[in-house]
């Protein structure tokens, strides 16, 4: 069938499929100072279960927008981080401020900040390499991992 023969899906079909029929309403747009940067992140819900969702290379929190309303919407708080680099965080000229472990602080830094002793740490590709440096070097603070797409050459390094 040609793509202007297809039929559109209408809201009801999303929701059968389990997307929300209404559009993404958003969390609450918050920042901390890090080690004399800034990082925004985004808030969704409320309570003790805490998920921090960290994104792929080169994309910002957004990403993770449906997914953080759908687990706030089942009793989570959720956090989608974005890293230096990302999305509205700052950009630091210097590299060093770019790697994997320092990904992986930064994540901590957000738990630190927010007095949130443990949390589920989890994203793809990039987000994914990150979570396991949180895993690695603070092992206390990792509730569980959502991994998704990880480089592993290296990617402890």
């Amino acid at each position: 069938m040609p793509p202007s023969d297809r039929p559109t899906p209408s809201a009801r079909d999303a929701t059968s499929r389990g997307y929300p029929a209404r559009p993404m309403a958003g969390g609450l747009t918050r920042q901390i100072e890090f080690e004399g940067n800034t990082l925004v992140y985004e808030e969704y819900g409320k309570g003790d279960r805490v998920v921090l969702l960290l994104p792929p290379l080169l994309f910002s929190r957004r990403i993770h927008g449906p997914l953080a309303e759908s687990l706030a919407a089942r009793g989570h708080r959720v956090l989608c981080l974005d890293l230096l680099g990302h999305g509205d965080s700052d950009r630091p000229p210097e590299m060093w401020n770019y790697s994997m472990t320092i990904f992986g602080h930064q994540a901590v830094g957000l738990l630190d900040a927010l007095e949130i002793d443990r949390a589920v740490v989890g994203g793809p590709s990039l987000g994914a390499n990150a979570s396991l440096e949180v895993a690695a070097a603070a092992p206390e603070r990792v509730r569980g991992l959502l991994i998704q797409m990880p480089v592993l050459d290296n990617a402890l390094l």
